[in-house]
């Protein structure tokens, strides 16, 4: 790692990156995915937009990143402990992600507003992280066991 003669600090191309999905999520969390320009990253990051650009193509790219970035740490965050009862395991689970949900409310209402709006790439992301938090409610009893740990009963309703 090297100092430019600017204060600035050079870092490797992946840490950059990882820094920049941060801070987009970061922001993310305060503002709705439209509010959250590459101008506004740029600043907040104190760097280029040209630099931005060189890391994520486009608008739409970095957008997408974001959301894939915000997806998959509400995937970690909210992933059951290992301990405990089944129902208790996945309380533990549900509170993560109502807490998450709080805490990232104006990201999270622009994920969902972005897939119901038709936008393919913010559906199939929306989906994916949809898909790995409804199964691990099947992971955590056995799929021939969950509407009994579930105490729920099979009906058309």
């Amino acid at each position: 790692m090297t100092t430019a003669s600017s204060g600035r600090t050079r870092l490797r191309p992946e840490t950059r990156r990882e820094q920049l999905l941060e801070l987009g999520v970061r922001l993310l969390s305060t503002r709705s995915l439209d509010e959250l320009s590459i101008d506004v990253l740029a600043e907040e990051a104190g760097i280029s937009r040209g630099l931005l650009y060189h890391y994520f193509g486009n608008k739409q790219d970095f957008h997408r990143a974001v959301v894939r970035h915000a997806a998959d740490d509400l995937i970690r965050v909210t992933a059951p402990v290992q301990e405990g009862e089944p129902l208790e395991r996945l309380a533990r689970s549900l509170d993560a992600y109502v807490g998450y949900v709080e805490a990232n409310y104006a990201g999270y209402v622009s994920l969902v507003r972005g897939a119901a709006s038709g936008n393919e790439d913010l559906q199939r992301i929306y989906e994916e992280a949809r898909a790995a938090l409804t199964d691990r409610i099947f992971d955590v009893a056995g799929a021939d066991g969950v509407l009994d740990v579930l105490r729920l009963q099979d009906t058309p309703a």
